[in-house]
Order: C-alpha cells, then structure tokens, then sequence
C-alpha cells in the first residue's frame, strides 16, 4: 500500500500533531496522503477523495471508525483504525503501536476482514421514506417524555413479539460487542452474518434477544399504547444519522449490499480484541 487517505477526528487530535507525524512518516517511506477538509462536526468532508486511494486511516476512536464506513460504504476502500480516544474496539491499533503499524500496511503485511452492514429504511404513514446504512447497528427508541414505547417486530412478514420497552437495538455481529451487549444481547463473533435483535429496557420479565439470518426482513413498527397521546421515536443508524417516528410509522431492515473491509495487523484477532477490551 502507498496511497493513503487520513481521516482525523479533528476534536480529538485538535493542533493534527498526531496527523502530521503520520504523513511525514508515510511520505517518507515512500507512500504519500491525501487529507480532507475539515466539517464543523469535528469530522471530514471525503467528498474529492481521490478514487486510487489504497488505505483510510482513521484517527480517533470507535466513533469515528463507523463514521469512516458509512461514508465510504460505496467506495470500498479498506478502513484501519488508530486509536486517539477512549474507546478503540473497532480499530486496529493503538497511539503507541503507530511506527511499527505503519510500517506493516506499507509492506502489505496485514488481515483484511469483511463485515456485513445494514440497510434501513424508514417508512412514515405519509408515504414518504428515509433510507441509511449502518456498520454497528440501527436503534429504535422514544422521544420526548420518558414513557415507555409499543414496538412490535415483524420478521419476513410474521409476527415475533411486541415489546413496551424503551427500545429495540438491531445489531450486526461487527455491533454485538456495543449498545447490544450493554442492554444484554449476546456477543457474536464478528464474521458471522447475522442480524441480532434486543429490546432496551422492556416493560417484561421474560425477554431474550434473538438472532435472525442476514437473508431475513425485520421490520420494527410503532404501536399505540395509549389511545389520546401520540407515541414518539427516533431511529439512529451508528449512534448518528436520526429520524423522528411516530405511530404506524416503521423501519425495514435488511442486509446491504455494501460491506466493510477492514484491515488488521497480523497477529490480531476478534478473541486477543475482546480479551483485553475495556467491557
């Protein structure tokens, strides 16, 4: 590899000093980077990312790794991810390992795994739709007062349960080890194309999540609890993009056509990762 795009979290790596000294490293070597402007949100614009780009290096922590994804979904350029935050599960290296990771993606040393993503697609009542993707998972939850929401779940077009709850997380296996396992969903090891669905916080003393095939439908409706208020929801793909919900509206999930391409440094692997995580 030798041409590589540095995507900063530029909130996290505000005076880029860690960013400069990894394209100094890399053109030196060799190689040479391709930056992007900055947006207000502390992200990037990859917009006039060049097409020949062998490598995007994400600079911060998980949150700016599935930023990264969803905005290259279509260009499937693989993503290595540096840690400069808190939470790093996604990415593949630390502050500290960045001479030595370096030099193994310019010799081509290096595991590419590929990880399912979502599609999702919001159907409102007035017809109009809103469509996203998601690395992690897309979630489902109330707005406004703090009351329990009706959601019923649907998969490939039968009935599987209905939750009062404050929510329903449908996670990929790459998302089982975040929001998912935080409200109790199993961890699957993440290249496993599945689809997990778990209730957040259900009104019931017997829930359990359930995993579906990545081939599956689920559609997650809005239900009416109560016949004089107007039930609220919102829906997140990757903890970002979020739309309002309200009664009879719902949410189409399925596997999308595109994927993650993630690159790791030879000697990991999803159990030395989850092992010496911080969960």
């Amino acid at each position: 590899m030798k041409k590589f795009a540095l995507l900063t979290n530029y909130q996290v790596d505000e005076d880029l000093s860690v960013t400069h000294r990894i394209e100094e490293y890399i053109n030196g070597h060799g190689g040479s980077c391709w930056l992007p402007r900055p947006l207000p949100d502390g992200y990037y614009d990859v917009s006039d990312m060049p097409d020949d780009i062998d490598c995007a290096l994400t600079l911060g922590g998980d949150g700016t790794f599935l930023n990264a994804a969803r905005r290259l979904r279509s260009r499937k350029t693989p993503l290595f991810g540096i840690n400069l935050g808190n939470l790093g599960y996604l990415t593949s290296a630390e502050a500290d390992d960045i001479p030595e990771c370096l030099v193994e993606l310019l010799e081509d040393r290096y595991r590419i795994d590929e990880r399912m993503m979502l599609r999702g697609k919001v159907m409102h009542v007035s017809g109009e739709t809103v469509t996203d993707t998601a690395l992690n998972d897309i979630v489902i939850s109330r707005a406004g007062a703090l009351r329990v929401v009706e959601f019923r779940i649907f998969v490939d077009g039968d009935l599987l349960s209905v939750y009062d709850a404050d929510g329903i997380i449908v996670s990929t296996a790459t998302g089982s080890t975040g929001y998912n396992l935080s409200a109790g969903g199993p961890v699957v090891m993440p290249n496993t194309s599945v689809m997990v669905v778990t209730p957040i916080c259900p009104h019931t003393l017997q829930t359990r999540s359930v995993i579906v095939s990545a081939g599956s439908r689920v559609r997650i409706a809005i239900g009416r609890r109560r016949k004089t208020q107007n039930e609220e929801a919102a829906v997140t793909f990757d903890g970002t993009m979020s739309e309002k919900m309200s009664i009879i509206d719902s949410v189409e999930i399925t596997r999308a056509r595109e994927k993650t391409r993630i690159l790791r440094r030879p000697e990991s692997g999803f159990c030395s990762i989850f092992n010496n995580s911080r969960m």
